[in-house]
């Protein structure tokens, strides 16, 4: 569910799905990525960098996809 909205520009939906995903302790690269790069779309930069921060030090950040976010 979470891929799929946002891999259709529906990042609303992939931030509470991703949100939900990240509470649960679901924390895999591809949720914290996504998550974090969706909330960057809907401009919630806190909470992207919130989560990418969270992911780089887990070692999760994905170099092409959230470490852009990440500056």
């Amino acid at each position: 569910v979470l891929e799929n909205a946002f891999s259709s520009n529906r990042y609303d939906e992939a931030v509470k799905v991703g949100d939900q995903l990240l509470a649960a302790g679901r924390k895999s690269v591809v949720t914290q990525n996504v998550t974090g790069v969706s909330h960057f779309a809907v401009h919630d930069f806190a909470g992207a960098k919130k989560i990418l921060t969270e992911a780089e030090e887990a070692g999760s950040l994905h170099p092409q996809l959230g470490a852009r976010y990440l500056a």
